[in-house]
């Protein structure tokens, strides 16, 4: 091989060692582009559902000190939808971290584990608390309630005496 040929061959090499590098970086960009995007739209489901988690905190408390009872059957409703909604939500959620990991591209030190993390996390806890919210009106409701009895049936003829009532 002549000293032109081997340079020519060198110099082949060298535009497919560009032309690699070239597409791997490009890939690398996309790839972050795409890291950047998600990253940032987890973040923005995150801050949405703990600002709904604080409200659903603030209600917690306000159902706990209301005057009068709460109507059941339409908080419930409510709130039936809104862990209807957030179910599908925390699978996809759950599903999309557990892929995540596995991704080969990906790596823990990207972020978007733990994005994927905080944003199921904030889901479950606006689930949790509407389910506080739901246990708090019952308890509130029983605690207000003109028929209920404080003392509770404390005798075997107390309970007697409310079965046969039934």
């Amino acid at each position: 091989m002549s000293l032109q040929q081997s340079n020519a061959s060198a110099l082949a090499d060298m535009y497919v060692f560009a032309a690699a590098w070239r597409d791997d970086a490009a890939r690398d960009v996309e790839l972050l582009k795409r890291i950047k995007k998600t990253i940032n739209a987890l973040r923005q489901i995150t801050d949405s559902l703990r600002s709904n988690y604080a409200l659903a905190a603030s209600f917690i408390d306000l159902i706990k000190s209301f005057p009068c009872q709460v109507d059941e059957t339409k908080l419930f409703e409510g709130l039936d939808q809104l862990q209807g909604a957030l179910e599908p939500l925390r699978d996809e959620l759950e599903a999309k971290l557990v892929a995540a990991k596995k991704d080969r591209d990906l790596c823990e030190s990207d972020g978007v584990a733990r994005a994927y993390r905080d944003a199921l996390n904030a889901a479950c806890d606006l689930y949790s608390a509407a389910e506080q919210m739901r246990w708090a009106a019952m308890h509130r409701n029983a605690e207000l309630d003109p028929s209920g009895s404080k003392d509770g049936l404390s005798t075997s003829e107390e309970i007697s005496r409310f079965l046969a009532a039934l």
